[in-house]
């Protein structure tokens, strides 16, 4: 079993490096310009995003729009995030 394993591994690495470079080569060949305008396409839904934002602004309450989370809770979610951004960087 042990003597399959390391064939099999290498077989495999070598199929998947083969068929990565050759999506490369065909994602690299592709030259065509897009059938629409991509500056246009994103001011409409730069548009789009922004008038969610306001009817969702206008759905909440005046009252609620200084809500502010207590001193206490601020500390902790500051603590967390530091400790899982130093969480990913470890990883990294």
């Amino acid at each position: 079993m042990k003597r399959l394993f390391l064939p099999v591994m290498l077989i495999g690495l070598c199929v998947g490096a083969i068929s990565a470079s050759a999506n490369d080569s065909a994602a690299a060949a592709d030259r065509t310009t897009p059938s629409y305008d991509m500056k246009a396409q994103s001011l409409q839904d730069l548009q789009i995003v922004q008038k969610k934002f306001v009817d969702l602004a206008n759905t909440v309450p005046t009252d609620k729009l200084t809500w502010r989370l207590r001193q206490t809770r601020v500390r902790l979610l500051r603590s967390f995030c530091m400790s899982r951004v130093s969480d990913i960087r470890y990883l990294l």
